[in-house]
């Protein structure tokens, strides 16, 4: 098993991924052509001297709704908009080596033990998880691991309610990723990293939980995980009662529907990280293995094989939602960003999660439940007829292209990672390191210095 961790920061956004996203999410990768060496790439001649000197004008296709058919012409001016983080080489690079790639995405609040849970999952020493964000921004994390001779990129997300973050940016930066990769990756699942049980959901959690019911759908809970931890944290008497809150968890509506759903579907599973194989009962406290230990990260990467290894073909929901014509930030999963937990509940109709409101006498009322934040689009006051939103868009759409830049530099440098651990396999220990000018490069270009 090898590893590498990547991490940084993704720009703000607007509502331009309602434009920019299609179902069969990204480029025309198989345009690309990779038979030559990534690293002395050779340009169609017929490309570069086709491809408009006006970029503007050719930015406009690339926020089009016709994603399928972008061309290497369309990839190669993204090329030329990304004033040099993205070179022809690197598009190469990318689709010989993550092709196949399976995506992991690591949910869950802060403080919940993802920082160590990854550690122990990838062996890395130091994961540079939770440093402080600036404002506006957003960070996400990415892991690249070889676990049985199958790649992987566990992406860790921000948290969604967190009080410094706004939920429609994590949520964009979660689309911009399945945009950019979704034809070369296989999405393989969701970790949902809960922690240790306490006496009731909180907001956040609750909303989580349902963003990711309504985002995976009922056809993919059997990918999702849900992780409870921080076990090796509890006394005797904490262990005993927190056991005894997690069966109350498992109660919960919103949790049983993706354990046990209904019908023809197949149910998702539980992983108690710290107990060996993941199981445990009321007297397994004498059973915690220690933090950090070698026991535990084979532990996880049991639970990768079990749980995703081979082929496993199931779709996404808001991946089906988007191949109907429904904007992103219309889908099911994203309604539970901007509702209220306490009036809204989840329902399966068909296959699909949908949300509903609950019946007035049915509200719910948290002591932690905090105002829901309508992005500003659309808490915006109606149009008086002398709307600025042509003039926006540009910006709008540079957002989104910083976005998509973003990712395919994440994913530039996994595929050097895949590479170079792909040749060193044979020699224990000798998986590389993973490359220190990445973000220094991307945030340069950001800033406008590059």
């Amino acid at each position: 098993m090898t590893t590498a961790t990547l991490s940084g920061d993704t720009p703000s956004s607007g509502n331009q991924v309602n434009q920019s996203v299609k179902a069969s999410v990204g480029f025309s990768w198989s345009s690309v052509d990779d038979e030559n060496d990534p690293e002395t790439p050779e340009s169609d001649p017929e490309d570069r001297d086709t491809i408009p000197g006006n970029d503007e004008a050719a930015l406009g296709a690339l926020n089009s709704n016709n994603w399928t058919s972008w061309s290497f012409k369309q990839l190669t001016r993204l090329v030329r908009s990304s004033k040099g983080a993205v070179s022809e080489a690197m598009l190469r690079l990318i689709k010989k080596h993550m092709r196949g790639t399976k995506l992991i995405f690591v949910m869950g609040q802060s403080g919940t033990g993802k920082t160590t849970m990854l550690r122990e999952l990838t062996g890395m020493d130091e994961l540079k998880v939770g440093h402080a964000m600036g404002s506006g921004t957003l960070q996400y994390h990415v892991c690249p691991a070889i676990i049985d001779g199958e790649q992987y990129l566990f992406v860790d997300t921000a948290g969604f309610g967190a009080a410094d973050l706004d939920n429609m940016e994590n949520f964009d930066d979660i689309m911009s990723c399945l945009s950019m990769l979704g034809p070369l990756i296989t999405m393989a699942g969701v970790l949902f990293v809960y922690g240790h049980p306490g006496n009731r959901l909180t907001v956040e959690d609750l909303r989580t939980i349902r963003w990711i019911e309504c985002f995976c759908g009922p056809r993919f809970f059997s990918n999702v995980t849900i992780v409870t931890s921080q076990w090796d944290g509890r006394t005797e008497d904490g262990f005993l009662d927190s056991w005894g809150r997690l069966q109350c968890l498992e109660q919960n509506d919103d949790f049983k529907r993706i354990l046990h759903p209904p019908g023809r579907f197949h149910g998702g599973a539980l992983y108690h990280h710290g107990l060996p194989g993941g199981a445990g009962s009321e007297k397994s406290h004498g059973q915690v293995l220690r933090r950090d230990s070698a026991e535990r990260g084979e532990e996880l990467r049991n639970l990768i094989r079990r749980r995703y290894a081979g082929e496993k073909d199931a779709p996404l929901q808001i991946l089906l939602e988007i191949e109907e014509g429904i904007p992103p930030r219309e889908t099911q999963a994203a309604k539970v960003l901007h509702s209220d937990v306490g009036r809204t509940t989840v329902e399966l109709v068909s296959d699909r999660a949908v949300v509903n409101s609950l019946p007035k006498k049915d509200y719910t009322v948290s002591p932690r439940q905090r105002p829901i934040r309508v992005p500003a689009q659309e808490s915006a006051k109606p149009d008086s007829g002398n709307s600025s939103k042509p003039k926006e868009q540009p910006k709008q759409d540079q957002n989104w292209i910083k976005r998509l830049v973003g990712w395919l530099v994440v994913a530039n440098e996994a595929s050097e990672y895949f590479k170079k651990a792909r040749k060193a396999d044979s020699r224990k220990g000798s998986a590389p390191e993973p490359a220190q000018g990445l973000w220094s490069s991307l945030v340069n270009w950001w800033n406008g210095s590059s």
